[in-house]
């Protein structure tokens, strides 16, 4: 999928938890010009005004509106968790990184991250579907051979998987648990 499919594709719903609490992500920006009675966005100045040049974080829905193509107030980096050093670790060995430590929704805001106006943006919407791919087959691969597991915390212990429940992002635990459930259905199925 381009960077331009994904773009289109994606619409966060205006009510959806998750999505709210994605655009809450922290994005390091630097102000572009002066702005007027925007001293509030850094806690640490004591000014009524942002001068220009001055380094802030703001979230993704903020970041957003400020950093438009035709009149940019700010320009924008991507937080670290989502740097092409991250991604290289994430393409190497998918299943070792704990993505819940990153970042509780790790990838919707990495989707609410790619509608911004940024080259980096472009790499991480090409670097999403393998590593979401990667890990699903890790957690499929290692459930389908101890199917009486309660968790992936087991499978890990008696594997040594390292795609451990806890290191999850909630899409995957809904995926884990969805499938799980899925499988337990289907053999009640067959059995009777």
């Amino acid at each position: 999928m381009s960077t331009k499919e994904l773009r289109k594709s994606f619409s966060p719903s205006y009510f959806a938890l998750e999505d709210i609490l994605a655009s809450q992500t922290r994005v390091p920006c630097k102000t572009e010009m002066n702005l007027a009675n925007c001293g509030f966005l850094d806690p640490s100045q004591e000014n009524k005004d942002l001068a220009a040049g001055t380094q802030v974080e703001l979230p993704i829905w903020a970041a957003r509106v400020m950093s438009k193509q035709k009149r940019a107030f700010v320009s924008l980096r991507m937080p670290k968790f989502y740097s092409e050093s991250y991604r290289e670790v994430l393409k190497a060995e998918p299943a070792v990184v704990d993505l819940n430590k990153m970042g509780p929704h790790y990838y919707q805001s990495a989707l609410q991250l790619c509608t911004l106006p940024s080259d980096e943006a472009d790499k991480i919407a090409e670097s999403l579907p393998d590593i979401l791919q990667k890990r699903v087959i890790a957690m499929a691969d290692s459930y389908s051979l101890h199917r009486s597991v309660k968790s992936t915390d087991d499978i890990s212990n008696q594997l040594g998987n390292s795609l451990k429940f806890h290191n999850m992002d909630p899409l995957e635990v809904e995926i884990f648990n969805n499938s799980k459930n899925a499988s337990e259905e289907l053999d009640d199925w067959l059995r009777s």
